[in-house]
């Protein structure tokens, strides 16, 4: 994606470089760049296991008073069908674990309603050294073409574990395939998807001043 961006829509005054948001360390990255005025990610954070990592190192690489806009996804038809089959008997020796890719904070039993993950996401915050400015959680439609294009992008992300035959692995596609469709919905001319997007706005706090919120 980084290098993507670099080749078609490249600036002399825009540096492309990717850092891990989990990484344990980002001092280097710090030393090299500095902190910084604002931050944005959008569809990123529902592809990261470890959420207070995440968190943890946008507070550090913002400046005081810095400001964040955070775009992401919760639970969502991907997760809860993987979910689903790897708990199942016939799937649970060959699809991969769904709590090794995505939040940590999604993998409570009972599943936690979208209240339980803001008052969650909150925290981090707060933990990080940032304060909420503002949070929107809403439902909306993510639209595309067709069922291909959904079932395109969505399950070559599940994958099987070492050893699984080829014909194992198309029966586990072929599964969640049909279950993504019952999940989705024909909404003409295309194909719809249902999500629940969190949007924060948030502020690295003085640290004379550091409060929740």
């Amino acid at each position: 994606m980084v290098d993507y961006a670099k080749k078609n829509h490249g600036h002399s005054r825009i540096c492309y470089e990717a850092l891990d948001v989990t990484s344990p360390d980002v001092s280097l990255f710090l030393e090299k760049h500095g902190t910084f005025d604002r931050i944005y990610s959008f569809f990123c954070l529902h592809w990261v296991r470890d959420q207070e990592a995440a968190f943890t190192n946008i507070g550090r690489l913002l400046k005081e008073d810095g400001e964040c806009l955070l775009l992401f996804l919760a639970p969502f038809c991907l997760y809860e069908a993987w979910l689903e089959m790897a708990e199942l008997e016939r799937w649970k020796d060959i699809i991969g674990d769904p709590k090794e890719l995505f939040p940590d904070i999604w993998h409570c039993d009972p599943s936690p309603s979208l209240s339980d993950l803001e008052k969650s996401l909150r925290k981090l915050i707060v933990d990080a050294g940032m304060k909420t400015l503002g949070c929107e959680v809403y439902s909306t439609e993510a639209d595309y073409s067709s069922l291909g294009d959904v079932l395109a992008l969505l399950v070559p992300v599940v994958l099987v574990k070492s050893g699984t035959s080829e014909e194992e692995a198309s029966s586990m596609r072929s599964e969640l395939s049909s279950r993504l469709m019952k999940k989705s919905k024909m909404a003409p001319p295309g194909w719809s998807v249902p999500v629940d997007l969190f949007l924060f706005h948030t502020q690295k706090v003085l640290q004379d001043t550091h409060t929740g919120v």
